[in-house]
């Protein structure tokens, strides 16, 4: 499995330019000066790429679970859903298929685990649990696939917005005890029954949602993006900024962490690792 510590290139919607223009500029700003190169991707009908593009398992492997999510069924939201071969044309990727409906937003990795939340069995409801798991260890080349309960209210049924790995050993995890206790504790027993030690990020809930009704990731600081050497971080002027920041720093002193400020994104529900699709490349020139 090729983790976010190996990516070199990241992918970004095409869309991000249109819809949050200052943004855009200020997050491709960044990636020119840290040295991360990237490319826009076409032929999207929404900004969150994360969720509709492959898994990439090793240099020249990926795997495409299917888009199908149920927070999209709905008619008024249809014309947010990508068509993947679409984008996988475009640049020229061929990945394997599975018929599980999987958003890539469900998929944390690290060397040899998966982060799922238990959404995953509610979306794939004509397969037994066990038969689910066995099918992404297999298919992602990883020895477990642990299941967390879904984050309450959150309708996208994502992990990477709960939890992000720290190493094979650890993870870092949302501070959900100020206000679900007993949530934030059903997942520290989980994760101890898996012999992970847990580290915990500053998280903040905001009363507000979009003009979809999706509620504001403004907050959410588990959702950063991680490549190479190099860890990009949310702020949003908020008095856990600081907090969040120091923690990051302390536990990844080897990263290089660099911040922007994710208000504008995150009044759609999502942050900077569901806007990226970061991958390892050789070929880079290719992508150009």
């Amino acid at each position: 499995m090729i983790t976010d510590s190996q990516t070199n290139f990241v992918f970004i919607s095409s869309l991000l330019k249109e819809r949050h223009s200052t943004f855009f500029k200020d997050f491709i700003y960044l990636l020119d000066e840290i040295g991360i190169e990237w490319k826009l991707l076409e032929k999207t009908k929404d900004i969150w790429c994360r969720d509709y593009m492959p898994i990439q398992i090793a240099k020249d492997k990926f795997v495409q679970f299917t888009y199908n999510p149920d927070y999209l069924l709905d008619e008024k939201y249809r014309h947010l859903k990508t068509s993947q071969d679409f984008v996988c044309k475009a640049i020229d990727l061929k990945p394997a298929k599975s018929k599980l409906i999987i958003d890539g937003g469900n998929i944390v990795k690290s060397k040899t685990k998966v982060i799922v939340t238990d959404k995953v069995y509610g979306d794939n409801d004509t397969l037994p649990e066990h038969e689910i798991r066995r099918e992404l260890r297999e298919l992602l080349g990883v020895d477990e696939i642990i299941s967390i309960p879904q984050e309450p209210c959150d309708i996208t049924g994502h992990s990477d917005g709960m939890v992000r790995f720290i190493n094979d050993r650890a993870v870092l995890m949302n501070d959900y005890s100020p206000f679900m206790p007993t949530f934030h504790r059903d997942l520290l027993e989980i994760f101890a029954e898996h012999n992970l030690n847990v580290k915990l990020l500053p998280y903040r809930i905001f009363d507000e949602v979009n003009s979809d009704k999706i509620p504001s990731a403004k907050g959410n600081y588990i959702n950063y993006l991680q490549m190479k050497n190099i860890i990009v971080f949310p702020q949003y002027g908020i008095k856990n900024d600081e907090a969040a920041l120091s923690v990051v720093k302390t536990i990844f002193q080897e990263y290089d962490v660099k911040t922007v400020d994710c208000n504008s994104i995150a009044r759609e529900g999502g942050v900077l690792n569901c806007i990226t699709w970061n991958i390892k490349t050789e070929f880079k020139s290719k992508l150009k």
